[in-house]
């Protein structure tokens, strides 16, 4: 029924966002480390 494909859909955005967010952070986490070690 539609109202079961909108809640997919909104359920597949909000995942697709906290993946989004965990692998920023993430990435953020890994860029910010790597220069620090390089310098020491």
């Amino acid at each position: 029924s539609v109202t079961e494909s909108s809640i997919h859909t909104v359920s597949k955005a909000e995942r697709d966002l906290e993946i989004q967010k965990y692998y920023r952070s993430d990435l953020i986490k890994h860029l910010t480390d790597w220069p620090s070690s390089q310098l020491e």
